[in-house]
């Protein structure tokens, strides 16, 4: 698994696409699949990614690591693009988790059900 980081992680390129809402897309050539996660959050996160394939379960987990001046006025489009090389399962499940700032647990901000 590759991932890119796009968005507030960097200055957002004209091509770039910035939503207003959490996004998930994604494209399939053979036997790669790419998916493109796209969190609102505030600007002055900094957030930390990890990912768990178990079987045909992709979970992203991504936390905000942020320990001082993490609050401003502002929220802003963080973009992951991640590469799934050899990837075939005929069904994908996938879940994207966020732990903001100060809170304790992980909570589901999408999840659904991808079938090719």
């Amino acid at each position: 698994m590759n991932v890119e980081k796009g968005g507030c992680f960097s200055k957002l390129k004209s091509s770039e696409k910035s939503y207003t809402n959490n996004t998930v897309f994604f494209k399939e050539k053979a036997d790669t699949l790419k998916m493109n996660v796209g969190i609102i959050n505030n600007c002055c996160s900094k957030l930390a990614e990890s990912v768990s394939i178990e079987n045909n379960v992709v979970t992203v987990y991504v936390k905000d690591t942020c320990t001082q001046g993490c609050l401003c006025m502002c929220d802003c489009n963080f973009t992951y693009d991640f590469t799934f090389i050899h990837y075939t399962p005929k069904t994908l499940i996938y879940k994207v988790m966020l732990q903001r700032y100060n809170e304790k647990s992980y909570s589901i901000i999408m999840q659904d059900t991808l079938n090719k």
